[in-house]
């Protein structure tokens, strides 16, 4: 059976982002800047075209590394989805140079009626990735289910190599700090050094 989140994903990118009707739309971000941060009011998603954006969550000034959104998926979706207004949940900065639309209600109601299949392929866009993160929410909690520390860390390094992971020419780099790891799971930083060494032996 094919995998949603998969399936989501694809279809997303299927569509060309990059189309005439967006470019009054489209913007840069340069490597390291903030595309929004966490408590800010939202009023505006993005739809990436190239490069990449993590999503972080900031508590207490700290931040954990929780996914990372790529070229055809949509980050912020939620400020449209709310009638009343939206403070956002968590942080999106640019890991890489990234150009991405920019899309709130009056932009949208744009191209409603100057581009009515390109507005409803955005729409879609938005319920596929409140499908796929719903899909990525219930896949977590599975994944913490089990007692074993050693387990739910295995599960979760699994988690994020699918969700916040890149290809570099070494292999697929997965980006999971301690402070991500303590996010989902309650564990000293003892804990996690002594299961990743006992991962390690155990090959």
């Amino acid at each position: 059976m094919a995998n949603p989140a998969r399936q989501a994903n694809s279809n997303a990118a299927s569509f060309h982002w990059d189309h005439p009707d967006l470019a009054t739309y489209t913007i840069k971000i340069q490597q390291g800047n903030y595309l929004f941060r966490q408590g800010e009011d939202g009023d505006e998603l993005y739809i990436i075209i190239q490069g990449m954006v993590q999503i972080i969550a900031e508590d207490r000034g700290k931040e954990r590394s929780l996914s990372l959104v790529k070229p055809g998926e949509f980050v912020g979706e939620q400020c449209l989805m709310n009638y009343t207004g939206y403070k956002r949940a968590f942080t999106a900065q640019a890991k890489t140079n990234v150009t991405a639309v920019k899309l709130g209600a009056k932009q949208l109601e744009a191209l409603q009626k100057g581009s009515p299949r390109l507005a409803t392929e955005v729409l879609w866009g938005i319920l596929r990735t409140a499908a796929v993160r719903l899909q990525r929410a219930n896949q977590v909690v599975r994944l913490l289910r089990p007692s074993s520390n050693v387990e739910r860390l295995v599960n979760l390094i699994l988690y994020f190599a699918e969700v916040a992971s890149r290809q570099t020419d070494a292999g697929k780099e997965v980006i999971l700090s301690l402070q991500s790891v303590r996010y989902y799971i309650d564990m000293s930083d003892f804990e996690i050094e002594e299961c990743l060494n006992h991962l390690e032996k155990d090959g």
